[in-house]
């Protein structure tokens, strides 16, 4: 639950930028849509590449440069819980479901509509939803134990040799799975 967004800025900014600072309450989400950022975080140097962010947590000291032009997004706010802890402090690709909402959310940041704070709000919200979702998702089924990766392989070799070996007629898919001993 965001509890208040304090600012929001896009910043174009020249080779030599140079940001000597900060420590604050809120969070801060910084998006470089352009070039590279440097972010010092408590006196660890984490560079932010275009399509990246970073969340940095409450009251950790920070100061930003970069070497060449960058254009980045910056929003400061803060939030019921702690949901954010596990992601703080490191360089995160931006999710292919919080692409669209950054859009809305830099084309939205500074109107007037009705309602325009509520929408922004639940833009930040979807977007650092997805930023959760990214970051707790679940090992696919390539992220086996590479014990049983190597075994694997060798059975998918033993039966690649036994296919090559009898081009003139291929063993079935039951004879070829009785000769390197799996079920079908």
């Amino acid at each position: 639950q965001i509890t208040k967004i304090y600012t929001c800025f896009y910043q174009e900014c020249a080779r030599d930028f140079y940001f000597r600072g900060e420590r604050h309450t809120p969070y801060e989400l910084t998006y470089v849509d352009q070039g590279a950022l440097h972010n010092l975080v408590n006196g660890a140097d984490m560079v932010l590449q275009q399509g990246q962010l970073a969340i940095i947590g409450r009251e950790d000291w920070h100061m930003q440069y970069a070497d060449g032009q960058v254009n980045f997004l910056t929003i400061t706010f803060d939030l019921a819980g702690d949901a954010l802890e596990a992601i703080k402090g490191k360089p995160l690709p931006l999710p292919s479901g919080a692409r669209d909402p950054l859009k809305r959310f830099l084309s939205e940041r500074s109107s007037e509509a009705d309602f325009a704070y509520d929408y922004l709000e639940s833009l930040l919200k979807i977007i650092l939803i997805e930023l959760l979702r990214a970051s707790s998702a679940r090992p696919s089924r390539s992220a086996v134990l590479p014990s049983t990766t190597r075994a694997e392989n060798q059975i998918v070799d033993q039966a690649l040799q036994i296919i090559s070996q009898r081009s003139h007629r291929p063993p079935s898919l039951k004879e070829l799975a009785a000769e390197v001993h799996v079920s079908v």
